[in-house]
């Protein structure tokens, strides 16, 4: 998927019903039974346009690695926040490349309770092949997937640290203009 991306299909889309989709597919799997899941979806979010499949791909990796992170042993917590916001360089919304100071946004933040992402390996987490995880664990291709698809739908992805403990990884994706 990373080497060979297949032709975007886009539409409009509503975020909130897409990460609905992928955790309630994610829960049918048992994949998220390690940890208790929150979702937090403001009511006023803009539609998006993009690709279902790759926004799905999106949220499925960013929840996998959260349960990965925060579910050894049990008990972990996984928060999923979703809001309008509008793009600026001032604030806790920093601009898109190509969208206009203003504009309408939607912030789609997945959170852990896990270990976090050290600040020293914050510059490196969504490079290609980089995994923090044990050897047989994984690929290191999750996040750069999920930035590589972000920035094809002209949006950006930043991780810091969660209150809950771990990561916060946050997408935010353009509004799509009437």
């Amino acid at each position: 998927a990373y080497a060979a991306p297949r032709e975007a299909r886009p539409e409009v889309l509503d975020v909130a019903a897409v990460v609905d989709g992928v955790v309630a597919l994610l829960e049918a799997q048992g994949a998220l039974r390690p940890v208790t899941v929150a979702r937090e979806a403001a009511a006023d979010l803009p539609l998006v346009r993009g690709d279902r499949s790759a926004m799905e791909q999106i949220f499925v990796n960013l929840l996998l690695n959260a349960v990965d992170a925060a579910g050894p042993g049990g008990g972990g917590r996984v928060r999923v926040r979703s809001a309008a916001v509008r793009t600026g360089s001032a604030g806790a919304v920093r601009s898109l490349s190509g969208v206009p100071d203003d504009a309408a946004a939607v912030v789609v933040t997945v959170e852990d309770s896990g270990p976090g992402v050290a600040e020293a390996l914050r510059g490196r987490i969504f490079d290609p092949f980089f995994t923090t995880k044990e050897p047989g664990k994984g690929t290191g291709l999750g996040l750069a997937i999920v930035q590589r698809i972000v920035h094809d739908h002209g949006g950006r992805v930043d991780v810091d640290s969660s209150p809950l403990g771990g990561a916060a990884f946050t997408v935010t994706l353009p509004a799509e203009t009437p």
